[in-house]
């Protein structure tokens, strides 16, 4: 069993969140114990503080509550345990994640989680706090998001004869094509979420998932089908600034459906802030790092090819954290 902590703020100490559990739910000491096969002795422990659970129990805590409370039980608790977070001098990003909880599952699994980590608020940068950047499996989870569906791509291509992979003559997306790039490359970006998220909000994210994929597939077919690049060359601006707007349309089309349709399919509702970051992030990004590229204003076949690493590498990134952050950050 790990040891009580003593940076917690109080109201998020462990065995004053147990207590408020089982207060409001009417649920019994030795109910607890029994579900988790535990002696009924160390449920008291738990609640006068001589010692924790290790995280590893909160899962099985939280669905105890879940089985053995009614919904009318499971509300009050829930605004307890938001005035609870709206009262305990928490950053104002981790209460802000805290209360934005789209179910009482969720919320109190953050809670008693967070009353277990009792150096999650001095360790973590603010910085990262903010985007729910708390572990370095989110960092693996973008890097696999940003690389897997180019990956994909090219190995599909490899063994079907298509033209289009990395290294090619650089042949144009078309027709249904178009419109398989766009599920392959973007199927990857919203999985790491599954593994990232507790059990409890996983189910949550299947319908935003599948929505992401989907309307990212429709919106590759349109950038491709659309003929949009051709109509911007033919404006007779110079070679770099044609190249910009290419890429910043790229960028929109390809970026702001897809959040859009997760977004309004999350249980989550993002404040106006984040809601606007979410769409537009991911082509500040892709243009950051298009412009980095223009150094080089030539079109040598193996300059485009790193400009087309680039902006995919920069887009699917930002999309996989833009994701993270609006629905599964603290989730």
């Amino acid at each position: 069993m790990n040891s009580p902590g003593a940076d917690v703020p109080p109201a998020f100490a462990f065995r004053n969140l147990f207590r408020r559990v089982l207060d409001d739910t009417g649920l019994k000491a030795s109910t607890v114990a029994r579900e988790l096969q535990r002696e009924r002795s160390l449920m008291y422990k738990w609640l006068s503080g001589s010692s924790v659970p290790p995280s590893s129990y909160v899962p099985l805590l939280v669905q105890v509550v879940m089985k053995h409370s009614s919904r009318a039980k499971r509300l009050i608790l829930a605004e307890n345990l938001r005035a609870i977070v709206q009262n305990a001098g928490l950053p104002g990003a981790l209460c802000d994640t805290l209360l934005r909880a789209g179910s009482i599952e969720e919320m109190l699994c953050e809670c008693l989680d967070l009353s277990l980590t009792p150096n999650l608020v001095s360790a973590v940068p603010l910085t990262a706090r903010k985007i729910g950047l708390e572990q370095w499996p989110v960092l693996l989870g973008a890097l696999f998001a940003a690389v897997c569906g180019g990956i994909a791509w090219n190995l599909l291509n490899r063994i079907l004869g298509w033209p289009y992979f990395m290294g090619s003559t650089g042949e144009p997306l078309r027709g249904w094509r178009a419109l398989v790039w766009g599920l392959v490359t973007m199927a990857p970006i919203p999985a790491p979420l599954f593994l990232l998220s507790r059990k409890p909000g996983r189910a949550r994210l299947v319908l935003p998932a599948v929505l992401f994929t989907l309307t990212g597939g429709a919106s590759a077919l349109l950038f491709h089908s659309s003929g949009v690049r051709g109509a911007i060359e033919n404006l007779g601006f110079d070679y770099a600034l044609q190249e910009t707007i290419v890429a910043a349309v790229f960028a929109l089309v390809l970026s702001v459906p897809p959040h859009l349709a997760a977004l309004l399919a999350g249980r989550r509702r993002p404040g106006p802030a984040r809601f606007m970051a979410t769409l537009f992030a991911p082509t500040a990004a892709v243009l950051l790092g298009f412009l980095v590229t223009l150094v080089i204003d030539r079109p040598v076949s193996e300059v485009l090819q790193l400009r087309g690493f680039v902006v995919g590498f920069a887009l699917r990134i930002a999309q996989f954290i833009s994701l993270f952050a609006a629905l599964a950050a603290g989730g």
